[in-house]
């Protein structure tokens, strides 16, 4: 990657050496050497043109020996501790951002290695000597920082973290990222960043990986700031994935599926038949709370032995993993949740607010811990290969369409085939209301429904009951009960589309070409692959 750069002085008395040399990113390079009139020490460099590093990352290191130096209309901070290039202890530095100067150009390339520091010249004066460096930022350690601040930008707007789980270094902690910003500023470093990520990252799926990644934080920053966008473009944007209303005849099928699977139950109508269902299963509060803290996590290590004998052993390796914990939880827009923990473990919390079906849980707990599964693999590949972007599992990007997707396939990975009648039942009403809860948000926040016509839709077409129609409101609902964005409201849609256009018929290729080894390798064993934007070409070799 090149970057044309401006040389200056305050005045212009400067002579460039004749051999014209390039230093090439390293500090055994050879480097340009200037002769600078002692009336004018003061040396300014800027980038005029530049490919694949953003100008505001850009920095100019100058060392001093003792000397401050001045630099007119330009922003210059001291860097308190000293750094060492050349093996050379380096004080008395400052770190000033580029400017725009009119003076010649060199050529040079950039190594952008984390914080690597570059020498770019050296100028000869009497009495000192001016050193001239470039520090670039890291591609992976910019992408987390500006995941961080984003993060904290979602919260203070929403209340949720656009991070769900950080593994990386203490400091790179979202949590530490800067608060004060204005979103505009970030946005544009994002914006930056994906050109930078152009030039730096030639692995071709991770570049796309991390690009789709950056667009969407920018549609979740410009949406929650107050830009006017559809509720199909934020969705797009979001997730890569096209807004898709189901045809009320679609329904209807749905709906007839569920009544041939509930033909013993008895009722006069359907919904006397799915009341009597649901009650029969029904679990809630204290009952709940004693099932998902006791049951649920004998149950987890049966999980997790599956994906031992039946994924695991496909893959050619293992991974560490030191378990799940289950707790239980209220007042949350969520039924589940799986919180992933620096370490390979993960925390599991159910909502004790909302009924649970016994038979539904069962998948619950595959679909939570499938996330977990998926979770330990990045946190395996993040700490053997050091690419700080996988410390981040970023929420509202095309990585939750496979997050969601995968998890929801999580039966089929295992070869679990349920012969109990209830679980057929249950699967039956899960896709329904999944299809209705897509069709409610898409009314709600694309058609400008009230929430009772949402509420009033879901109960009569998903066979939801009253309350539990209302409770999805927190979920894809376009504002909180206070009144701020509600950050879940476009989050509906990852789980459906997520496995039935994406996971589940790659799955079913791969079990067709006898190839299931080499898709849960892809799978796992490259997160790059994780995602919306990337997910057709990882699995290329399988078309």
């Amino acid at each position: 990657m090149w970057i044309e750069f401006t040389i200056a002085l305050t005045t212009t008395s400067i002579v460039r050496r004749n051999d014209e040399v390039s230093a090439q990113g390293t500090d055994t390079a050879p480097r340009p050497s200037l002769i600078v009139n002692e009336l004018a020490p003061i040396l300014v460099i800027t980038p005029r043109t530049v490919t694949g590093v953003p100008l505001s990352t850009s920095k100019l290191l100058i060392l001093t020996n003792g000397v401050t130096p001045i630099f007119p209309s330009c922003h210059a901070t001291t860097v308190a501790e000293t750094t060492a290039t050349n093996n050379t202890m380096m004080s008395n530095t400052v770190v000033v951002d580029i400017f725009f100067f009119l003076g010649i150009q060199i050529p040079i390339a950039v190594n952008t290695n984390p914080l690597k520091i570059i020498t770019l010249g050296k100028a000869n004066t009497k009495g000192s000597t001016t050193l001239l460096y470039v520090v670039v930022m890291d591609v992976s350690e910019r992408y987390v920082r500006l995941c961080g601040e984003v993060s904290n930008f979602t919260k203070a707007k929403t209340g949720v973290s656009f991070v769900d789980a950080y593994i990386g270094p203490e400091n790179l902690d979202p949590e530490k990222q800067s608060k004060n910003r204005a979103p505009e500023e970030f946005v544009h470093d994002i914006q930056e960043l994906v050109d930078q990520v152009k030039g730096d990252v030639d692995t071709p799926l991770r570049s796309e990986h991390l690009v789709g990644e950056c667009r969407s934080m920018v549609v979740t920053v410009e949406w929650l700031n107050g830009k006017d966008i559809t509720y199909a473009d934020l969705v797009q944007g979001l997730f890569n994935i096209p807004l898709k209303r189901f045809s009320e005849s679609v329904i209807d099928k749905k709906i007839e599926d569920l009544e041939e699977a509930l033909q013993k139950y008895q009722g006069t109508d359907l919904r006397d038949r799915v009341d009597a269902f649901t009650k029969e299963g029904e679990i809630s509060g204290a009952d709940l709370k004693q099932l998902v803290e006791r049951d649920l996590q004998t149950k987890a290590l049966e999980v997790g032995n599956l994906f031992q004998k039946k994924v695991y052993s496909l893959i050619g390796t293992s991974v560490t993993d030191n378990g799940v914990e289950y707790q239980t939880v209220t007042d949350t827009p969520w039924s589940g949740y799986n919180w992933y923990q620096k370490g390979f473990k993960s925390l599991n919390q159910f909502n004790i607010d909302v009924t649970f079906n016994k038979n539904s849980l069962q998948s619950v707990i595959y679909h939570e811990y499938e996330h977990h599964v998926s979770n330990l693999w990045r946190e395996k590949y993040f700490r053997e290969s050091g690419n700080l972007e996988l410390a981040v599992v970023p929420l509202h990007t095309g990585r939750c369409v496979i997050s969601e997707g995968t998890a929801d396939t999580a039966k089929e990975f295992l070869g679990v085939v349920e012969e109990d009648p209830h679980i057929e039942i249950a699967d039956a009403l899960y896709t329904l209301r999944r299809m209705t809860s897509i069709n409610a948000a898409t009314m709600l926040n694309a058609e400008g429904k009230s929430t009772e016509e949402a509420i009033e839709y879901m109960f009569e077409r998903g066979y939801r009951t009253e309350k539990s129609a209302k409770g999805s409101m927190g979920f894809i609902g376009p504002k909180m009960a206070d009144g701020r964005p509600n950050f879940w409201a476009p989050y509906v849609f990852t789980y459906f589309f997520g496995r039935t256009d994406f996971v589940l018929p790659t799955f079913n290729k791969a079990v067709q070409e006898d190839e299931l080894a080499k898709f849960y390798q892809t799978l796992y064993l490259n997160p790059y692959s994780g995602s919306s934007v990337t997910w057709r070409k990882a699995f290329d070799w399988l078309n």
